[in-house]
């Protein structure tokens, strides 16, 4: 249930003017969403990553205590691939396997070799939607959404300008 409550809380739902970070005014604990038949067309077609299968069933959100979605900017050339991770297990996403499925991820986005082309793999805890980890395939760097950065790549090292 955590994983579906993250959703609600995380993102943004336009729709209904609720902002990112704070819960849905729709949301009834324990029961989930109190207007499901209602509910707006961005919560209908939202599904993580590992809902439609582009993720290892180790990543399953209720297991993995994090949920995954890929965030196309329209505005921009690249994408970001969001980790949220549950609160109550704040460093789960340092452990093995998901830290080298994170490198991995972040070596695909950086490189252009992942089937959704160019992408930033960054961590964040449910609580702290606006701070997190950018998830380099040799590193990870904390980082403040919105804080200009530039990456810079030299052979397979990477490197974050600020």
């Amino acid at each position: 249930m955590w994983y579906l409550l993250a959703v609600l809380q995380f993102f943004e739902v336009k729709e209904i003017h609720k902002p990112e970070g704070q819960w849905c005014q729709h949301c009834q604990l324990g029961k989930g969403c109190g207007i499901y038949a209602q509910r707006p067309h961005e919560c209908r077609v939202f599904d993580c990553n590992w809902l439609i299968g582009l993720m290892p069933e180790h990543w399953y959100p209720k297991r993995s205590h994090m949920v995954v979605k890929l965030d196309h900017d329209v505005n921009s050339v690249s994408s970001t691939m969001f980790v949220i991770v549950d609160d109550r297990y704040p460093n789960i996403w340092k452990t093995e396997p998901y830290y080298q499925n994170l490198r991995h991820m972040s070596r695909q986005g950086l490189n252009r070799t992942s089937f959704v082309g160019y992408f930033f793999t960054v961590v964040r805890l449910n609580s702290r939607p606006k701070n997190g980890w950018l998830i380099l395939p040799d590193q990870e760097v904390e980082w403040r959404l919105g804080e200009p950065m530039e990456i810079r790549q030299s052979g397979n090292h990477f490197r974050v300008v600020k």
